[in-house]
């Protein structure tokens, strides 16, 4: 039990940052916690049983959060070829994040490609996911960022109608419900 204790500021610093595409830069401070929960998780290297590696890996994302470096791949068929969907992360070189899109037809070719720089991801997740302000203070929100935010959701929702994950648990498309 106690060997779980010690993650415990890493579950607390994963919910403050929340997700994107990309893993979140931490502060000195943030790093070090995470990096101490690391040496001992694994310290020595089989101090935790298989499932408890597994828990500890999920539980607080470690496969992706305070790493130093992460990349990462994935690929989807559509009805028109396939996009490819890339990350590059290393902790040590800040201005080389990036997440690419690419669109290849169904015979291979590149029809599509798109680069974001950390700056749009993270401003984006923030439009998006941002914190919520109250019922109350949503009437004194400036209504053209509110119908911007709304509508962004809306053409989301368009194309992913709330999509459930089939796994326990899975929760419908976040985003603004009024």
């Amino acid at each position: 039990m106690k060997r779980f204790l010690l993650l415990a500021p890493a579950c607390a610093l994963f919910l403050a940052f929340g997700c994107g595409p990309m893993p979140p830069r931490l502060s000195p401070e943030s790093q070090k916690q995470i990096d101490d929960g690391w040496d001992g998780a694994l310290t020595p290297a089989n101090k935790l049983g298989h499932q408890e590696l597994l828990d500890v890996l999920v539980g607080v994302q470690l496969y992706q959060f305070g790493v130093d470096a992460l990349a990462l791949r994935a690929e989807k068929r559509f009805a028109g070829g396939t996009v490819v969907m890339e990350v590059s992360y290393d902790r040590t070189r800040p201005n080389d994040d990036r997440f690419a899109v690419t669109v290849r037809d169904p015979s291979g070719k590149v029809v599509r490609t798109d680069h974001y720089n950390r700056n749009e991801i993270d401003a984006t997740y923030h439009d998006l996911f941002g914190v919520r302000p109250s019922v109350a203070d949503r009437a004194a929100e400036v209504p053209v960022r509110r119908a911007d935010h709304v509508a962004r959701w809306e053409k989301i929702r368009s194309l992913f109608p709330e999509a459930k994950n089939d796994q326990a648990g899975g929760a419908p498309n976040p985003g603004p419900k009024d």
